[in-house]
């Protein structure tokens, strides 16, 4: 099969791989018919937020036989998030709490996938999910959008880890069981912060968990209608009746930026990515040549492999 991409997939990596099929009966971008098993029954979002994760959920919850939400309960946020990273509580008991409760939501539903898009998934106990949820089971979408425009648009929403309002959502830099620790310098450092963080645990869940399936999904892609129903349907999944009404720019709150957003210096930004990349770099947690592709212009590279599709 060639090593072509469609519709922003990686088809060696999402479709062709025998490490990462995909989860359903799907024509391959050779015309072949490719069946897998076991069959997906849980999908969950690898990103960091404001990235189209609701337009991803609606999109997901218009495909037959899929439950999707844009956070399960309990939670990961909040009260959680905390006890997860300061040691309160183990990771793998807050992970039980919570796959009990998607297991129960898929059983009573009778859905055959449960998608939940937690935007914190990856970056609090999401390995801990997938080995108790059995990896083979699940997938992980990583959903990619330029990380300068999301961390100005996570800093005019005014959430900045380490503030009481941006801990409940993002945390705190500082807590013991964060990958990468730090004191930040200012706002946007913070904030680039936990984009790195997210980057470091996604990247940790995709080289642990082997025989769980991974999907990249660029923002681009996301964004548009047409191409997120063909990468809907090369992931295995069948839109539905109601999914261009789920998908119509009239619901479409990926394209709605915070009013502070135009306040932010993106000079700033970019140097705070630069410097939080840089240290994450520098302490082993990044591959130097993954840091490297983080810290291209995004309109010098194809951004749907900046992850290592």
């Amino acid at each position: 099969m060639s090593r072509g991409r469609t519709c922003g997939i990686d088809s060696t990596r999402v479709v062709a791989s025998p490490t990462f099929p995909v989860p359903t009966p799907c024509i391959a971008p050779d015309g072949s018919t490719l069946v897998t098993s076991p069959p997906i029954e849980y999908a969950f979002a690898a990103t960091y937020g404001r990235s189209g994760l609701r337009r991803l959920c609606r999109a997901l919850a218009a495909c037959e036989g899929v439950i999707a939400t844009p956070q399960a309960e309990p939670a990961m946020h909040g009260r959680t998030m905390r006890w997860a990273l300061t040691g309160q509580f183990s990771p793998e008991f807050l992970a039980a709490r919570y796959v009990a409760a998607m297991r129960e939501s898929r059983t009573s539903t009778g859905a055959a996938v449960r998608a939940d898009l937690s935007p914190v998934f990856a970056k609090w106990y999401g390995g801990h999910v997938l080995s108790q949820l059995g990896e083979e089971r699940c997938l992980v979408i990583r959903v990619w959008r330029d990380p300068v425009t999301v961390i100005a648009s996570i800093a005019g929403l005014g959430l900045v880890p380490g503030t009481p309002l941006g801990t409940l959502w993002l945390g705190d830099p500082r807590w013991e069981r964060c990958r990468l620790r730090l004191e930040p310098a200012d706002r946007l450092e913070a904030v680039a912060w936990h984009v790195v963080e997210t980057i470091i645990r996604s990247e940790e869940i995709e080289r642990s968990f082997p025989r769980a399936r991974v999907a990249r999904l660029d923002f681009d892609v996301l964004c548009d209608a047409d191409l997120l129903a063909a990468w809907l349907r090369h992931a295995g999944f069948r839109p539905g009746d109601g999914y261009e009404q789920a998908v119509s720019p009239a619901q479409d709150l990926a394209r709605h930026e915070p009013s502070g957003l135009r306040s932010i210096d993106r000079g700033g930004v970019r140097s705070a990515w630069r410097r939080v990349v840089d240290l994450a770099a520098g302490q082993g947690l990044l591959p130097s040549s993954l840091a490297e592709s983080l810290l291209r212009d995004p309109t010098e590279v194809d951004r749907g492999r900046r992850l290592g599709a």
